[in-house]
């Protein structure tokens, strides 16, 4: 009897540890895109997604892509030059 309370025990310590581990990866991953946010927000230059590529019609979207690029360029050349 006392050997299957010794079980229970173990059983139920490796439960516990499983639940507080996954909740606590779930929380870091929560934090850390918080994170993520606010870096990105206070970042200066940091090129924003261009919402109308999708909406312009046929001829806007070369130079939208363009200038996408051409943002995306001078975003990693500012982040290079620190």
């Amino acid at each position: 009897m006392d050997l299957a309370l010794q079980i229970l025990g173990w059983v139920a310590l490796a439960f516990l540890a499983g639940f507080i581990g996954q909740f606590g990866k779930s929380l870091t991953e929560r934090l850390l895109a918080r994170r993520r946010e606010r870096r990105d927000e206070a970042r200066p230059g940091a090129p924003e997604p261009l919402q109308a590529l999708e909406a312009a019609p046929a001829g806007d979207k070369e130079r939208a892509k363009i200038e996408k690029k051409q943002a995306k360029a001078e975003y990693k050349r500012r982040k290079k030059q620190g």
